[in-house]
């Protein structure tokens, strides 16, 4: 009913079909991550690094490798029906020396927050702690 309800809404104000779903949070199922990190400043080579997870209820829980493992990372946090966001943030392990700010050795746990919000199909995210320009692009999977 109340699916039907944001379609016929969505509707009668020319948004398209998918925006309704979104309306409803329908930002939940799989999402697929493109993370880039651009060189870091003292050290740390750019990267790119393709994972994927899941929203349920509108909360984020997308995973790189497992929790334990050199280079793991874990975007949690919620998204709202609007697609605003709160709490976002990644956790996780450093990899590759090569890759990290001011290449620390591997297996260093790392915390910072995120910034961004979605549209029906998309996210832009920015890491948010000033320490390295990092980009997180979440599409639908």
């Amino acid at each position: 009913m109340k699916r039907n309800a944001a379609f016929a809404l969505a509707s009668a104000i020319g948004l398209s079909p998918n925006y309704a779903q979104a309306a409803g949070n329908g930002f939940d199922g799989k999402w697929n991550a493109a993370h880039e990190c651009k060189d870091a400043p003292g050290g740390g080579d750019a990267f790119t690094v393709f994972y994927s997870g899941n929203i349920t209820n509108g909360n984020i829980n997308i995973t790189r490798r497992k929790e334990g493992v050199d280079g793991y990372f874990h975007l949690t946090g919620h998204v709202n029906s609007d697609g605003t966001t709160s709490n976002l943030h990644m956790a996780g392990q450093t990899g590759l020396p090569k890759y990290n700010v001011r290449h620390v050795k591997s297996g260093i746990v790392f915390d910072y927050p995120v910034t961004g919000s979605f549209t029906p199909n998309r996210a832009v995210l920015q890491r948010a702690d000033g320490v390295r320009d990092c980009t997180i692009t979440l599409t639908r999977g």
